[in-house]
């Protein structure tokens, strides 16, 4: 009985290592929904901040890491919960649009979004 017992708690482990192996080549390759998150949707579950006043800068910025929406969500989350800065983020481009309404020092966007688990990096 022990036996079987066994076999049968085997066969559920490598059935879980089988699913888990595909969920996460589809979030790596973009092909699925990872965390949750939706194609279209994205992750941020809030809307952006706005500048306070009209942008006076805007630059475009390499994101690196990113696999699905989910993780652009993330990504735009982080810059944008800055105060000053609006962002929009590209997973098909793997950039960044940042427009700022102050001085915001690159060095504080690349922390945000490296906190984030991304890396970011001015084009």
């Amino acid at each position: 009985m022990a036996i079987l017992h066994l076999i049968i708690l085997g066969v559920l482990c490598v059935i879980a290592l089988v699913v888990a192996a595909r969920i996460s080549r589809r979030c790596r390759t973009g092909e699925g929904n990872c965390h949750g998150c939706v194609r279209d949707g994205g992750g941020a579950a809030d809307s952006p901040a706005k500048p306070a006043g009209p942008a006076t800068a805007t630059r475009r910025y390499r994101v690196g890491g990113m696999h699905c929406q989910h993780c652009r969500g993330h990504v735009e989350s982080a810059l944008n919960a800055i105060e000053g800065v609006t962002a929009t983020v590209s997973l098909e481009k793997g950039e960044a649009l940042v427009e700022r309404d102050r001085d915001v020092p690159d060095d504080v966007l690349v922390k945000a979004v490296e906190e984030a688990g991304f890396t970011l990096a001015p084009l």
